[in-house]
């Protein structure tokens, strides 16, 4: 081996050892800003309680947290919402429930009790091949002195424009159980393009 070969091959290794560690170093400093944002996305959630499409106070604190896509997505649901309305005008006398998914689906919780819910805890956050961060997030709910239970859901966060946004949730239930379902899932069942089109006919089959 020539002489510049020893002179080249430990420079060559502490180049590469140096791009580890500032690879290391980055992806430590992108998953450390995504804890923040869920954390601080959560405190919120903490505090409004926001549930479905949201009301418009709600969506306006929320809107910075939001992707383009997933802002798409509520915009969708809010029309479907309106449009719902429209093919099936109020009756005083008849009140009814409307059918949405998403009605009283907490937005980031995916529970149906928003005031019970005490507390959270982001347990890990995960990498993904497409450039996201998958953070795990536990659920506490529950008012002393009952036992309190515990959902868990994972926040996707991904980069858009320079900055870290969510971009969908998947709720994950209670413990013993396995389902999972996404957030942009539940705002488009029985809606289309904005339009209610009722659950059969998204899924292919004639209303009844």
């Amino acid at each position: 081996m020539s002489p510049l070969r020893y002179l080249i091959l430990p420079l060559f290794f502490a180049m590469l050892a140096t791009g580890q560690t500032i690879q290391k170093k980055s992806a430590s400093s992108v998953s450390g800003q995504a804890e923040t944002l869920v954390r601080t996305l959560y405190r919120q959630v903490m505090l409004r309680k926001p549930i479905g499409t949201m009301k418009p106070a709600d969506r306006k604190v929320f809107a910075p947290y939001l992707s383009e896509t997933l802002h798409h997505e509520f915009d969708s649901a809010i029309a479907c919402e309106a449009d719902f309305f429209r093919q099936n005008p109020p009756k005083p006398d008849l009140p009814e429930k409307p059918p949405f998914a998403w009605l009283e689906n907490g937005t980031f919780s995916g529970g149906d009790e928003e005031d019970e819910l005490r507390s959270f805890q982001i347990e890990r956050s995960d990498a993904q091949k497409d450039g996201s961060i998958h953070l795990h997030v536990r659920l506490r709910w529950g008012h002393p002195p009952e036992k309190p239970w515990f959902t868990r859901v994972i926040v996707v966060v991904t980069r858009e424009n320079g900055n870290l946004v969510v971009d969908d949730l998947i709720y994950q239930g209670e413990q013993d159980q396995t389902y999972t379902q996404h957030l942009s899932e539940v705002l488009e069942m029985g809606c289309r393009k904005g339009h209610w089109v009722g659950y059969d006919v998204q899924e292919g089959r004639p209303k009844p």
